[in-house]
């Protein structure tokens, strides 16, 4: 996984941003609906973006042998 492009990421940036903000609203004592799923939703956010690479960048290191006698 390319760390660089990781970090360039606007879903990650996103994430992290919905993260903090959810936790600050929380701390200051506001516990509507919307404050409560901001956390959740941006480390889903985050999450999601790391599989999709990582899934990618699997997909392109394994190589499929196909034998010739199955042709």
């Amino acid at each position: 996984m390319d760390v660089k492009s990781f970090r360039l990421s606007t879903e990650v940036w996103t994430g992290l941003a919905l993260i903090v903000i959810g936790l600050l609203v929380q701390a200051a004592g506001l516990h509507s609906v919307l404050t409560v799923a901001l956390a959740p939703f941006g480390l889903g956010l985050v999450l999601s973006d790391m599989l999709t690479r990582f899934g990618r960048a699997t997909r392109e290191r394994v190589k499929v042998r196909i034998r010739r006698d199955d042709r």
